[in-house]
């Protein structure tokens, strides 16, 4: 839908009452020039959140007026361009409604073909009578519409069929080698958890590391290092059975960078307190045992982490669940995991609770 240009040299006041059937889409977009490059105001969905975006001064670094030559363009942009996808953040327009649009608190007249303050419009019709209107994507698809009241679903990673009801298995092809589990975690990804004598992503490598010895016996400069783990960006879980002569040390660690900053997991002992800390980049969280362990006693160590919460089980304790900071949900982990010490700790995270090897 087309209208007059905004008059916004100096100021700018909108306010705009919409439902939307997809998380991504253009509300309304007024630029400087057709080629749409210059100056411009766009408000848009991405990720299903509103975003605002006002561009000014790109002739004149000095300027402070917003210089809109072309007419505002409302739910889609004709002749959508890499430029408007790279300054709005979204490649299509918006699959939905809207009710009402002011403009510095002026109602405008959105009802088409009488308006007169819609210059032209494309593919408009009464809300309601899209395809997408009941929102039959299920597991977070979006819903495109077509003619005839048809409508697609583009499905999400993990998921299919006609509204994305089936959740695809990871695990079906059986990916994992000779006595692995492969376990299905988030987004259709999966993890293979190995039998104690393999190893790799797919456990499909001997492990040689060992060597002769079945079960390791650490001392206060003692570690094991393997390649950092696997298939965790989204979730993973681990089991640990250990046995402590002193209240204080580490029991596992892995992280992004040697500066001392970026992503990491760290499981320690700290006067005999069991801490699972990890930071996937926007804060760290601290998930720490009710009750400190006995010495010289074997004892069953469980987390879990899925995007930001995770959960700390010792022995038949209580579950405890804890949350890092936001917004970030990813952990990437590129150095080296290690087990029952790190060769230095001048590298571990400031966070991480690693304070002696």
């Amino acid at each position: 839908m087309e209208l007059y240009k905004l008059e916004a040299y100096s100021r700018l006041s909108l306010e705009i009452e919409f439902k939307t059937y997809s998380n991504d889409g253009i509300l309304l977009y007024n630029g400087q020039t057709s080629s749409k490059s210059g100056d411009f105001v766009s408000l848009t969905v991405k990720d299903g959140l509103l975003n605002s975006d006002i561009i000014w001064g790109a002739k004149s670094r000095n300027s402070q007026l917003l210089d809109l030559v072309d007419n505002l363009f409302v739910g889609f942009v004709p002749g959508f361009s890499k430029v408007i996808s790279l300054t709005t953040g979204v490649e299509h327009g918006l699959n939905g409604c809207i009710r009402h649009l002011k403009i510095e608190r002026r109602e405008v007249n959105l009802k088409y073909p009488s308006s007169k303050e819609i210059l032209r419009s494309y593919g408009i019709g009464e809300c309601g009578g899209n395809a997408c209107s009941a929102i039959p994507c299920k597991n977070g698809g979006t819903c495109v519409s077509s003619e005839h009241k048809n409508f697609q679903c583009q499905c999400v990673e993990g998921f299919s069929g006609e509204k994305c009801e089936i959740k695809i298995d990871p695990c079906s092809s059986n990916p994992c080698g000779e006595a692995a589990t492969c376990v299905a975690v988030s987004q259709g990804e999966f993890t293979c958890k190995c039998g104690p004598q393999r190893t790799g992503k797919f456990c499909d490598k001997p492990r040689k590391d060992l060597g002769d010895v079945s079960i390791p016996d650490f001392s206060n400069s003692s570690y094991l290092e393997f390649p950092p783990l696997q298939n965790i960006k989204h979730a993973f879980s681990m089991e640990i059975w250990f046995l402590a002569r002193s209240p204080d040390g580490v029991l596992i660690y892995d992280g992004q960078k040697l500066n001392k900053k970026g992503d990491f997991i760290a499981v320690n002992l700290a006067n005999g307190y069991v801490s699972f800390v990890y930071n996937l980049g926007s804060g760290s969280a601290n998930i720490t045992s009710r009750h400190p362990v006995s010495l010289n006693e074997w004892h069953s160590l469980k987390i879990s982490r899925l995007r930001r919460q995770g959960t700390l089980k010792v022995d038949n304790e209580t579950t405890i669940v804890g949350k890092s900071k936001p917004p970030l949900t990813e952990l990437n982990l590129a150095l080296p995991f290690y087990i029952g010490g790190v060769p230095n700790t001048r590298h571990v995270h400031q966070d991480s609770g690693v304070i002696k090897v």
